[in-house]
């Protein structure tokens, strides 16, 4: 018992306790927005999502056609605001920190981490559907069949309750689900994995490279599907970077935006013109087109980080920025 008071003096002590903090803080305000959802879907809506699985919220969608806006603002409370935002912006009080100063809410960004940001999100595409192609074929051990049965039903039933959740007949729609999609949770996950999760890693071991794989380790493991595991661990990483990089978490948010945006007016286009192969769900690139996009995506990084270089030359008085930059080479 002696020893406690020490080991909470070191560096894996101070880790260690934080991490307890700040997983605290997800199981109380997960139960908190799922509180709120569930009681303003049942107010608003009058729906009833107390112990319930997907597949009667499947169901539901066929049958009650309030269930998908009501899941709309239960996701947003639950899935977004409660278990993401609320811990990232208490977190750094946890640390001794100004909020506004952890996550880097107000650094000045030069223009072209904006333009990379975008210019990557599209890019990527192909890259990340290889990857999903590459965790879709990879199997269990013959042992562990009925475990794998398991997760593709699961998996199955996601991807049928995310096509109902992104259905958009109307210009309407599509907005709304740009904002429950796209804009709230790039916003609230980036503040929370990138902002509050990959910040307080870095500063506990001075290793950016570290603080980035970890946090995009993590959040792909919270999406819970293990045959997306890997494309949503490949954009954490690029994510990651863009944040380690720019030093502004709003570069970050605005990627993330840009990932979610376009999987969703894709939906939607492909829901108007379904004869446009490359719209489908279950279109492939051609193997040297997702190459290239990886050659592209490196490249566009390694550019990134010579702007940046480029302008501390040109400003000394911006050197603040190279910290992070140093770390990742």
């Amino acid at each position: 018992m002696s020893q406690t008071p020490a080991l909470l003096n070191t560096q894996w002590g101070f880790f260690i306790s934080r991490m307890f903090i700040l997983i605290g803080m997800l199981l109380v305000f997960t139960a908190v927005g799922t509180l709120a959802g569930i009681g303003l879907v049942k107010l608003i809506y009058g729906l009833d999502f107390t112990n319930i699985n997907m597949e009667q919220i499947i169901e539901m969608c066929k049958d009650e056609p309030n269930t998908i806006p009501a899941l709309k603002l239960f996701q947003t409370f639950a899935g977004s605001i409660g278990i993401f935002l609320i811990p990232a912006l208490l977190f750094p009080m946890a640390l001794g920190e100004k909020t506004i100063h952890f996550l880097n809410l107000k650094k000045p960004v030069p223009y072209f981490s904006w333009l990379i940001a975008i210019a990557l999100m599209f890019v990527v595409i192909p890259a990340v559907s290889w990857l999903y192609q590459f965790n879709q074929g990879m199997r269990f051990p013959e042992a562990w069949k009925e475990f794998e049965t398991q997760i593709k039903q699961m998996e199955t039933q996601a991807g049928e309750l995310t096509r109902i959740f992104l259905k958009a007949n109307s210009m309407g729609m599509l907005m709304l689900n740009l904002v429950v999609v796209a804009v709230i949770p790039a916003i609230c996950e980036e503040f929370f994995f990138r902002g509050a999760l990959q910040n307080f890693i870095r500063g506990c071991f001075n290793n950016e490279m570290v603080a980035i794989v970890f946090a995009a380790l993590i959040f792909s493991g919270f999406h819970g599907q293990f045959y997306g595991f890997l494309p949503r661990l490949f954009l954490g990483i690029i994510l990651g970077y863009l944040y380690a990089s720019s030093g502004n978490i709003w570069v970050a948010v605005l990627a993330h935006f840009l990932n979610n945006a376009i999987a969703i007016i894709v939906s939607y286009t492909a829901g108007l013109y379904p004869e446009i192969a490359i719209l489908s769900e279950d279109y492939v690139f051609p193997v040297y087109i997702s190459i290239l996009s990886m050659l592209i995506v490196i490249g566009l990084i390694a550019w990134h980080k010579k702007l940046f270089i480029d302008l501390i030359f040109q400003h000394p008085e911006n050197s603040s920025n190279l910290n992070t930059l140093d770390k990742t080479a």
